[in-house]
């Protein structure tokens, strides 16, 4: 059915572009930024409190009555957006928030 179907074929694709920039950003920002593998190391952490803020954030939301679906499609617009942006904005002699501004609404 439908209602099992798109939350397992969300969960896939977010899974799955998720893991763009795990292995697109080190290359991305070595070549773009020349930053080593400590730099990408911090900024992937920095990754993970986003992750957590987001963790903690649509429960709330969902507590003060935002439905289930919206919260849903917000998500998948605003990765489209953020994953779009990557492609865009990654780029040689970028500045550094071109790199970071797509990763951090991805993680949200």
């Amino acid at each position: 059915s439908a209602r099992i179907l798109v939350p397992c074929i969300a969960i896939f694709s977010l899974n799955a572009s998720f893991q763009l920039i795990e292995t697109g950003l080190p290359p991305a920002t070595a070549d773009g930024l020349g930053w080593g593998p400590v730099r990408i190391s911090f900024l992937m952490a920095g990754t993970a409190v986003f992750i957590m803020v987001s963790f903690a954030v649509v429960p709330a939301l969902s507590k003060r009555g935002v439905t289930d679906k919206r919260l849903i499609v917000g998500g998948l617009v605003v990765s489209a957006v953020s994953y779009s942006s990557m492609y865009f904005f990654w780029t040689k002699d970028a500045p550094i928030w071109h790199y970071f501004l797509p990763i951090a609404c991805a993680c949200t």
